[in-house]
């Protein structure tokens, strides 16, 4: 462990000081230039490339920002601050508005944090996929801590699937919103959605007593005969049922009065 952590403090002071180099170099190049020097006797004083040099000065002038900024932005603190921001980024517009990886990468090259911070689909890709694992880690630890002390509950909970690609499982608690299971799932038969649901309360103290949904035969079969819960139809199915025993009354109704003049012409005659 020792080994490990003195390897990683190695890596850190190693890009330390490669970040603080190339801004050393950069800010060199501005303030000879800046002072008047020409690109030919900055090369021969330092011994650096005439294309180095212009490289150099493009990137900090199509900043426009001062030296001073840009030497922090170039420094390893700086890169730490820029982080946090796209890791949050990532965790409010990624994970939880759900937007793109591409409007993030727009951010960054438009505000030209790109040049001191990877933002290509690829390296925010990673770095997302690093945080939803933190993320489950997270939640896996704070349940099994949070569950020893909840007191015991009676829930009603809605199941539905959802098609994200593939088929889900999903249950909510109704009164909460929070979310037991979401789960794909190649069926969606009373046996799945029990396997589903078992481990999506694993290690609450909790009793399901009422089940809301659709009236799929599978979601029917798993609250009634496997929770042995009370099943209620969700909104649309209440409609729809209140609709086909009025909708043909109705229908008839509008049809007689379609045409009007043509009935009192009957009458008439």
């Amino acid at each position: 462990m020792l080994a490990d952590d003195r390897l990683e403090r190695k890596e850190i002071e190693q890009k330390r000081d490669a970040r603080k180099r190339a801004a050393a170099s950069v800010a060199r190049t501005v303030r000879a230039l800046n002072e008047g020097a020409s690109q030919r006797e900055f090369s021969e004083l330092f011994a650096t490339p005439k294309s180095s040099i212009h490289e150099q000065q493009t990137r900090f002038y199509d900043l426009e920002i001062s030296l001073g900024v840009y030497e922090f932005l170039s420094s390893l603190e700086g890169m730490m601050i820029l982080q946090r921001v796209v890791d949050a980024m990532l965790l409010f517009v990624h994970k939880a508005a759900g937007v793109g990886l591409r409007v993030i990468e727009d951010v960054l090259r438009a505000s030209g944090l790109d040049r001191f911070i990877a933002a290509s689909p690829s390296a925010l890709g990673q770095r997302a996929t690093t945080m939803e694992k933190i993320i489950f880690e997270y939640e896996a630890t704070e349940i099994s801590r949070l569950s020893k002390n909840m007191p015991s509950r009676k829930l009603s909970v809605m199941e539905d699937e959802t098609w994200l690609g593939k088929m889900h499982l999903v249950g909510m608690d109704a009164v909460s919103g929070y979310i037991l299971v979401e789960k794909p799932a190649e069926r969606r038969d009373g046996e799945s959605w029990n396997l589903a649901m078992s481990h999506g309360i694993e290690g609450f103290p909790v009793k399901i007593i009422q089940v809301t949904s659709d009236e799929g035969k599978g979601l029917i079969h798993h609250a009634k005969a496997i929770l042995g819960a009370h099943h209620s139809p969700d909104l649309f199915h209440i409609q729809r049922e209140i609709s086909r025993g009025m909708a043909a009354a109705l229908a008839a109704q509008v049809r007689g009065q379609k045409n009007p003049s043509k009935k009192l012409l009957l009458q008439l005659k």
